[in-house]
């Protein structure tokens, strides 16, 4: 299970897979930002996670995670 990136790592599997993807122009998600938030104070670099390359790889060696 990804602790970073879960979003990219769920669209990159959904392209992955041809799912089909609908996109809706209103509001779904309402993020909170607090102290104690996992990515509070990381560079952008650390949070691009090699978990979610490895998830990639994974997927298309029909893996499982």
């Amino acid at each position: 299970m990804l602790r970073l990136a879960e979003d990219t790592d769920w669209f990159a599997n959904t392209e992955h897979t041809k799912t089909k993807v609908a996109r809706i122009d209103m509001v779904t998600l309402y993020v909170r930002r607090h102290l104690n938030n996992t990515t509070r104070g990381k560079t952008g670099i650390e949070l691009v996670p090699l978990q979610m390359v490895r998830n990639s790889l994974l997927r298309k060696r029909g893996a499982q995670k």
